[in-house]
């Protein structure tokens, strides 16, 4: 999957692949003496073709590849994500939870999901009382053709954040709303009822990232949040 959706050529640098240990006991042996000596045993470890899943929306693609999809379906996934985030900023986590809204249809359809989904941001976020910003932005793509990618990118205007302070004096995104054009729809074979290929774009919410924007906003004691805010979130009625 991470093959056809063009993950590694992209981004190997965020990459998650599992290995162990598939020798016999005289390999066992030579692991075992290697930790020991606190050599790298690692380096004895066998790729096993699994990975950790870098977005929510990926196995989506994958479940319905080769079929013909419902243009008018809205797709909403929530999983956890893994990205070796090359980065010193707490804020880009190694671990965390996405919530994803797809829809897969013509160019007209997935843009138009990714535009009423960025005004539905701006006002869920207005309503728990955390300002935010939407921004241009790009992928991380990897390398020297990576800067030429992401400029692409952003002129492109195939990407937008929704960014606010979680703590002074960095703009931290919270969320974001993505156009892939055929991108997926042509790697995973997926066709519109016409024959052409789908189009698609997703808009995600980082979970954890959200959490502590809401607690740098509004502090840690709920006493202290706003009574609508608290409503908004079903922790009070």
């Amino acid at each position: 999957m991470l093959e056809q959706t063009g993950y590694v050529a992209s981004f190997p640098q965020l990459l998650g692949t599992i290995n162990s240990f598939l020798g016999g006991q005289s390999e066992y042996r030579e692991l075992i003496a290697e930790f020991d000596r606190g050599g790298a045993w690692q380096a004895m470890l066998d790729t096993t073709g699994l990975a950790l899943i870098p977005a929510a929306c990926h196995p989506l693609y994958a479940h319905l590849e080769g079929t013909t999809v419902d243009a008018g379906k809205l797709y909403e996934l929530t999983g956890e994500c893994f990205r070796h985030e090359p980065s010193e900023d707490p804020m880009r986590f190694v671990s965390f939870r996405m919530r994803e809204y797809v829809r897969l249809g013509t160019e007209e359809q997935a843009k138009e999901h990714r535009r009423r989904w960025l005004e539905i941001d701006q006002e869920l976020f207005a309503k728990l009382d955390l300002p935010v910003r939407i921004v241009p932005a790009n992928d991380p793509f990897f390398g020297r053709g990576g800067v030429l990618l992401a400029a692409n990118q952003i002129e492109a205007e195939a990407k937008f954040e929704v960014v606010t302070d979680v703590y002074e004096g960095t703009q931290t995104a919270i969320a974001s709303a993505n156009f892939h054009g055929e991108h997926f729809g042509g790697d995973f074979a997926l066709s519109l009822p016409d024959g052409g290929v789908a189009q698609s774009a997703c808009v995600g919410f980082g979970m954890e990232r959200i959490v502590l924007a809401l607690a740098n906003r509004h502090g840690f004691e709920l006493d202290d949040w706003p009574s609508g805010v608290l409503t908004l979130l079903g922790i009070r009625s």
